[in-house]
């Protein structure tokens, strides 16, 4: 065994067995440590983030996005995922689906189910989950399903959000620990300058509070740039994005401390329909 299959190992043991992951494997597609390393528009953000902020609003009639991620730059380790959202007067709904590892490791396969309503200014969205992880032929399959659901207000250039996961508790297999609820909540402000600011604190029932910082820069109306901090532990990361036509572009880097850099690039394709 070498040093990369060792720390693979070491990744997916600690995927399963830490509280604070545990709760976000399978059940998080936006990130598998549920805070994203980046400022997330969620007036109008892609359907890859649906199911852990079930609140969002596509701001188009039709969007499908896909998205590549590497993490800590191990190639066993990638993460593909695509999302299709439809929204049809107050109603976002859509479904989406992950690939994450390698058959030869671990492999980890989801499908995911959301929908919200706005209301003036408020909006209310509920998520359901269906995880699979497999190693190898030696060890049986582990599934779980999950329920999140979230609620946003919007007053002026302030918008304020929760959302809860694992509602449900589900369990890894039968006799394990339920799963802990998390409540994120958050607020972001949107200056007349192009400059939005936004704060998300997450909780758990057995782990000290974490929160995240994000700025996004918004330069022209095909340009921007982001950044983000994450505490506990420190993160750091950045990205930018391009908008021209039917496409928008992203990519982001966010670097952990111990186990390196993740990738991560999104494409998203939408009708210019605006609600």
């Amino acid at each position: 065994m070498n040093k990369c299959d060792l720390k693979i190992i070491l990744i997916a043991a600690s995927l399963l067995l830490m509280p604070n992951l545990s709760a976000a494997v399978g059940l998080s597609f936006s990130d598998n440590q549920v805070f994203s390393h980046g400022y997330i528009n969620f007036r109008q953000t892609g359907p890859l983030y649906f199911t852990d902020y079930p609140f969002s609003r596509s701001g188009k009639r039709l969007v499908f996005q896909t998205s590549y991620r590497q993490l800590y730059d191990i190639r066993e380790l990638t993460d593909n995922r695509a999302a299709l959202a439809l929204s049809l007067n107050s109603v976002d709904f859509g479904a989406a689906a992950a690939v994450f590892g390698k058959a030869d490791y671990f492999q980890q396969m989801g499908i995911s189910i959301f929908a919200n309503y706005t209301r003036q200014a408020f909006t209310l969205g509920i998520s359901a989950v269906y995880s699979n992880l497999s190693f190898n032929d030696n060890y049986d399959d582990i599934s779980w399903s999950g329920v999140n659901t979230g609620i946003a207000y919007l007053k002026n250039d302030w918008l304020f959000f929760a959302a809860g996961r694992n509602l449900n508790r589900p369990r890894y297999y039968s006799g394990s620990d339920k799963l802990p609820i998390q409540l994120e909540v958050g607020t972001s402000y949107y200056s007349q300058s192009g400059l939005e600011n936004q704060v998300k604190t997450l909780f758990t029932s057995d782990q000290k509070p974490s929160a995240e910082l994000s700025q996004s820069f918004v330069f022209t109306d095909y340009a921007s740039l982001d950044w983000s901090l994450v505490l506990r532990p420190v993160r750091i990361g950045a990205g930018v994005v391009l908008r021209k036509g039917y496409f928008e572009f992203d990519y982001n880097f966010s670097h952990h401390p111990v186990l390196g850099g993740t990738h991560t690039i999104n494409l998203s394709i939408c009708t210019t329909g605006k609600k």
